[in-house]
């Protein structure tokens, strides 16, 4: 496969590697990067053009139990700049990358994949796992803790030219003209210059980490050269097979040292020694894969249906840190179910989503391709669960779980009251207001919404503050009237997107259907048979399904 250009790399992280996946499907980024020429080319300052300081929006998702992670929505201004450089220096950065032997995903951008760098193939992982138990007689396991929100910033020079040198030349033209200090400058800028982590959500930040790992891992093979050839690492994930449980602690402690240098720590919770008797992998996936229901009818089907769900319930259960339910509800897209059995069906759906919802974003792909399909489709039911979840996460400011019901309601031109929508309405969440302003654009919501917060929010300043998205494109879409019509002409940096009508919402766009999870999985599974892993299939990652 050829080598991306400059422009396809910057338009490939532009559209694909820019706002979060786990935002609803509205939100996207293609007019930024088809008019990405246009932009740079208008933007003020040329060719010596400096971006502003800027903030960005955190949009809040669940982990496992009550843990949280903060995504980031870039300011498109920082994160063009940023996303620029990296495209135009990549064959450098590529270069860097490669030196990652241990490394089981460099973090490449490639075409037409679903994302600018592609997401990993976890059954390779597994199987080196599997191999790497087969080999020794102990495995040392780790990962470091909070690994992107404790990244300092200024070791992304260190990682490309070395701390030595980088300590030599501290405040010297040689530095601030090096790429790495031209990359720690400018995702500061996107993040209000903050030298403490980096956003999570932009696959500039997959790259970024794999710069600081590769050189991290470099440092680690110094400390400990007997576990080069026997170490692996995913991003920040670790496991090195060892003969002796005491090398093992010998190399957790040079990895710990690698880590300080970098001004990271070893989460020691999630660091172990493991031998050969004990379990490698986790074994739930093929319990529910064994479990998947026919396309059988009748009382069959809903005999499977009982038994596949009660196993994906008790092992969620039962296995509190792995994303059973998840992975459940994807293996679920592919039953084909009968009219007889959509009821219960759907009933365990709607559990799972009240369970764990972390879960919606599936559910809701699984409801709206149900009612696209035809099925009987409970209104009512899916209703309850939409009003529910805004009584329990508005207050929480749990960004993801209010997002994806909104967007529910959207898909399935479900009716909400201005009242139910009120707490919402005071809230600067452009996720949640553009989600609102739809639905009231779309006749969905009974009575008269306040808009009169939101409404105040659409000023020059917070072009560039973290409601940056809520104030460009509802005056875009013209749903708010701003205090000053010319707010946004009157910006230097986004009157040139607004010039070409760029949008980062579009009312048409909804979930994949399950045709194209299908295509993609039998895609997936067709790769796997090609690299020899097809033993593999029943380890399929949580999100290849």
């Amino acid at each position: 496969m050829s080598e991306l250009s400059k422009t396809e790399r910057l338009r490939t992280l532009l559209e694909r590697g820019f706002f979060p996946e786990e935002l609803p499907p509205p939100f996207n980024t293609r007019d930024l990067a088809h008019f990405r020429r246009y932009v740079w080319d208008n933007w003020p300052g040329q060719p010596q053009q400096e971006p502003p300081k800027t903030t960005p929006e955190i949009y809040s998702i669940q982990r496992l139990g009550w843990k949280r992670r903060s995504l980031s929505i870039v300011n498109p201004i920082s994160q063009f700049f940023l996303s620029k450089k990296i495209s135009d220096h990549w064959v450098q950065i590529k270069k860097h990358l490669s030196l990652g032997s241990a490394s089981l995903d460099h973090a490449y951008l490639q075409r037409n994949a679903g994302r600018a760098v592609p997401k990993p193939d976890f059954s390779k992982i597994e199987f080196m796992k599997l191999k790497a138990g087969g080999d020794f007689d102990h495995i040392l396991i780790s990962d470091i803790s909070r690994y992107y929100g404790t990244i300092y910033t200024h070791t992304l020079p260190w990682a490309l030219d070395g701390k030595s040198w980088c300590k030599a030349h501290v405040n010297s033209p040689l530095l601030k003209a090096t790429l790495g200090n031209e990359l720690d400058r400018l995702v500061r800028k996107g993040q209000d210059n903050q030298t403490i982590g980096i956003p999570v959500g932009p696959d500039t930040s997959r790259i970024l980490s794999e710069i600081i790992a590769v050189a991290l891992e470099t440092r680690f093979f110094e400390l400990a050269p007997d576990a080069k050839g026997c170490a692996h690492r995913f991003v920040d994930d670790w496991f090195i097979g060892h003969n002796t449980a005491k090398s093992a602690e010998a190399a957790m402690r040079s990895l710990a040292q690698a880590c300080a240098e970098f001004e990271l720590e070893l989460n020691l919770e999630k660091t172990e020694i493991i031998d050969a008797k004990d379990e490698i992998i986790e074994t739930w996936p093929s319990e529910l894969l064994a479990l998947a229901v026919s396309n059988r009818s009748g009382r069959d089907q809903v005999k499977q249906l009982n038994s596949f769900f009660s196993q994906a319930f008790s092992l969620a259960k039962a296995h509190p840190s792995s994303n059973v339910m998840d992975y459940a509800l994807k293996v679920a897209r592919s039953f084909r179910i009968s009219k007889r059995s959509y009821t219960l069906f759907e009933s365990f759906v709607l559990r799972a989503a009240r369970a764990y919802p972390i879960t919606l974003p599936v559910v809701v792909q699984i409801l709206v391709n149900y009612r696209q399909d035809g099925a009987p489709i409970s209104s009512a039911r899916c209703k309850k669960l939409i009003e529910d979840e805004l009584e329990k996460s508005v207050a929480l400011r749990h960004t993801a779980e209010v997002a994806w019901v909104l967007f529910l309601a959207k898909a399935l031109r479900i009716n909400l009251s201005a009242d139910t929508l009120k707490p919402i309405c005071a809230v600067d969440n452009s996720v949640w207001a553009l989600l609102v302003l739809d639905l009231e654009e779309q006749g969905l919501i009974e009575g008269n919404l306040d808009k009169a917060y939101w409404n105040s929010l659409l000023l020059k300043e917070n072009l560039t503050a973290s409601c940056w998205l809520l104030a460009y494109e509802a005056h875009l879409k013209g749903w708010l009237t701003p205090p000053d019509v010319n707010f946004v002409d009157s910006h230097d940096w986004f009157k040139v997107l607004k010039a070409k009508k760029i949008s980062f919402y579009d009312t048409k766009r909804n979930v994949e259907t399950f045709k194209k999870s299908r295509e993609r999985s039998a895609l997936i599974a067709h790769h796997r048979r090609q690299a020899g892993l097809s033993m593999l299939t029943y380890f399929f990652s949580k999100t290849s399904i």
